[in-house]
This record gives C-alpha cells, structure tokens and sequence, in this order.
C-alpha cells in the first residue's frame, strides 16, 4: 500500500494551532461569576471543552461533565459569556510553539491549508488575523458556517468540494 501525498490540509483552530484556553477560561469564569457560581479550574475547563461553547458552558455551570443547566439560566449565561469572551477572546491566547514553522513548510511545499472549527465564527477570524495566520488559510469553516459542524464529516466534505478536491486527498 502507498501512502498517499494529500493536496489539502484542514487543521482545527483550539488546541491545534492556538492555545485559547486561558482566555476561554477566563471568559467562562466571569461569565459564572456573574451568575453567583463559583469559578472552575482551568484544568476542569480544559477537561470540558472540545464538544462546542455550548457543552463547554453546561458544563461550567453544573460543574459536572454530562451536566445540564436549567434552560433558563444556561439562555442567559450563554449570551453573557458571548459578550465577555467577544472583549476577551486574543488578550492571552498565543500560537503554539512551532505553528508559524509548521504552516510555511507546508506552504513551501505547496499544501492547501484550511481551517475547520467548532468555535463560532465570528471569533474565529478576529483571533487567526491577530494571530497572524490570517493569510496562511485559504478555507475557514467555523461552528455555524454549516447547518452541521465537527464531528460530523459535513465540513470536511464541504472544504473537499471547495478546492475541488478529492476528500482522499485531504488530510485533517
């Protein structure tokens, strides 16, 4: 069997190629504060996360992994932790160490790249241009550029028909 060089690499945003965490957590922690919830962890909320904002926030609030908060007060809390993190979400978060190098070797060696997250787009491309990574993706699929998002292939496929590429040839 050969292995396959892929025309087009798709990298997540979170915990790939930025570490958002102190700056989510943050986020989350006013959010809670101003519901009269104790704060969490960073290393709770670095436990929780990976399933979208809003698993992340019934989480948080019920301090529990399979928690669900009461409707009402996760509606509320979900458009406090919009505002909060919208003013807070690039004053800590930095690429990873070896990002910058990564991206222009596969820009040097004439990759596609992309970036698909789960995160809400209209964070994700005031963090990749003050990251610095802004003209290095040609893609971005963020949490609601789709009716579905990660870990469904939807957005995989949709990147794939984009560059008009075969979704074998797509590394991701």
């Amino acid at each position: 069997m050969s292995i396959r060089t892929p025309e087009l690499v798709l990298l997540d945003l979170d915990g790939t190629l930025v570490d958002s965490m102190p700056d989510l957590a943050n986020s989350i922690n006013k959010t809670l504060v101003a519901f009269s919830i104790a704060k969490r962890e960073i290393n709770s909320i670095r436990n929780w996360v990976g399933n979208g904002v809003e698993k992340l926030l019934h989480r948080t609030i019920t301090n529990d992994i399979n928690g669900e908060a009461e409707a009402n007060l996760f509606d509320k809390a979900y458009i406090s932790f919009m505002d909060i993190y919208n003013k807070n979400m690039c004053v800590k978060s930095v690429c990873y160490p070896s990002v910058r190098e990564g991206i222009d070797y596969l820009k040097e060696k004439n990759f596609i790249i992309g970036c698909v997250t789960n995160k809400n787009g209209r964070f994700v491309r005031p963090i990749i241009e003050k990251l610095g990574l802004i003209y290095d993706v040609r893609i971005i699929i963020a949490g609601d550029t789709l009716p579905k998002k990660k870990s469904d292939p939807l957005p995989i496929l949709h990147a794939a028909s984009f560059f008009k590429t075969d979704p074998k040839k797509l590394l991701s």
